[in-house]
């Protein structure tokens, strides 16, 4: 996400339309519009008033333009809100969950890899085993006359 997609997530977060922050910050719907569209962009001044009506802060506007290790999005964001309303028993109960899905998607991304690491074994040995069709013909070797002689010697009881 942009400065834009942020822009509207901080909106919605805070429960406003485009045409109650365009009041507040003094601009037009349009023109907020076309920041959130990215269309445009506003200047610092302009900058500044939305991040003090939102609530937010530059890190938050363009943490996904820059290379932050840590993005939260709006959802997770109401989880830890939901979260810090809890008593210690309510935050001791998922906190062990949390930990508990944690291991057991670990668990399976360990599996996903090594099943993945098996598959390649398996392809790469029967890859270098397919031009062995039988003991008498190499798929690579034989001429079709060779092939229809061959299987005359092994039908033939006299042979």
């Amino acid at each position: 996400m942009g400065f834009k997609e942020r822009l509207k997530e901080a909106r919605l977060m805070n429960n406003m339309t485009q045409e109650q922050i365009a009041d507040l910050i003094g601009v037009a719907k349009s023109t907020f519009t076309g920041y959130e569209k990215g269309n445009s962009e506003p200047n610092m001044l302009t900058v500044s008033k939305i991040m003090n009506v939102l609530k937010v802060d530059a890190n938050f506007l363009w943490q996904d333009d820059t290379d932050f290790p840590m993005q939260v999005s709006y959802e997770e964001i109401k989880h830890i809100e939901k979260y810090r309303a809890l008593d210690p028993h309510g935050q001791e109960t998922v906190s062990y969950i949390l930990e508990r899905e944690a291991e057991r998607v670990k668990q399976i991304r360990q599996d996903a890899e090594q099943i993945k690491k098996l598959t390649k074994l398996s392809e790469s040995l029967h890859e270098n085993t397919t031009h062995y069709v039988n003991a008498a013909h190499p798929i690579d070797g034989a001429s079709e006359a060779d092939k229809q002689f061959d299987e005359a010697i092994m039908d033939d009881e006299n042979f």
